[in-house]
C-alpha cells in the first residue's frame, strides 16, 4: 500500500489540485488528502473549496522536511531520527510541528 501512496503522491504533478512552494521548490499535492492527515497544512489552501492562492508559498520551512511530511502524510513513510544529521531533524520535528503532525513526529521519534 505504501508503494500506491507514493506512486499518488508522483501523480500530484498532474492530478494535484494545490502547489506548495517552499524555498525554490514546488510540491504538488491533493487537498483532500491533506485534509484528512495533515488539517493544519490543508487549512493553509482556504476553506470552502476556494483557494486563497496557488502556489501556497512557505518560506519558513526547509523544503527537504516538507517533502518529508509530505511523504509521510500519503504512505507513512518517514526516515529515522537517528538516520538524519541533528539539523535535518530539527527542521522535520519543527515543521511537524508547525502544522501539528503529531503522528509523523511520533513516528519519527519511535523509528
Amino acid at each position: 500500500l505504501n508503494k500506491v501512496m507514493l506512486e499518488y503522491l508522483e501523480s500530484a504533478r498532474t492530478t494535484g489540485d494545490i502547489t506548495f512552494r517552499v524555498g525554490e521548490r514546488d510540491f504538488a499535492a491533493h487537498r483532500g488528502l491533506l485534509e484528512l492527515r495533515i488539517p493544519a497544512l490543508a487549512a493553509l489552501c482556504g476553506s470552502d473549496g476556494e483557494l486563497l492562492e496557488n502556489p501556497i508559498s512557505i518560506d519558513d520551512v526547509d523544503p527537504s522536511a516538507f517533502e518529508t511530511l509530505l511523504r509521510f502524510a500519503y504512505a507513512d513513510a518517514m526516515p529515522r531520527l537517528k538516520d538524519m544529521s541533528s539539523n535535518e531533524a530539527n527542521m522535520l520535528l519543527d515543521a511537524a510541528d508547525k502544522w501539528q503532525c503529531t503522528d509523523a513526529k511520533l513516528y519519527a521519534e519511535a523509528a
